[in-house]
């Protein structure tokens, strides 16, 4: 994960046979927010803690030499509310910056909480302020 985090799982496999060779083999390649599942049937052959770790930690290698990436840009969760009669600002404002609708609560005005690239977060404030004088105060959250 891009904060740091690691999860690894053998899923009633021995001890450290599947969760940490995947696990290695997503650190080897500097992946974060990337999670590999490999799902294994027993065949009749028994392959050994040696055995089991070639399996899926070469799985997993060849996944991920396959797999196509995309850069990590970290992102953020950008709420406001406006009036509907800011609607078409908003519209304008955001149809701007790469964002994702995460939610929106439509009462006496429109409460949306949306994802932003970290790096389009001032723009974003600075113009939400600018073009509406003021009215639209967006808050970052944690």
């Amino acid at each position: 994960f891009a904060d740091g985090e690691e999860r690894m799982s053998d899923d009633g496999e021995p001890r450290g046979s599947a969760g940490a060779p995947i696990l290695k083999r997503l650190i080897s390649m500097d992946c974060v927010q990337t999670m590999v599942v490999v799902v294994r049937y027993f065949g009749g052959i028994k392959l050994g803690i040696g055995g089991l770790i070639r399996a899926y930690g070469g799985l997993a290698q060849t996944v991920l030499e396959q797999a196509e990436y995309s850069p990590f840009e970290e992102r953020k969760i950008v709420s406001f509310f406006y009036a509907y009669s800011d609607s078409n600002v908003v519209s304008h404002v955001l149809s701007g910056i790469d964002n994702i609708v995460k939610n929106q609560e439509f009462t006496d005005f429109v409460k949306i909480w949306i994802s932003v690239k970290k790096k389009d977060i001032a723009p974003l404030v600075h113009r939400l302020n600018s073009e509406t004088s003021g009215r639209i105060k967006p808050m970052v959250m944690d």
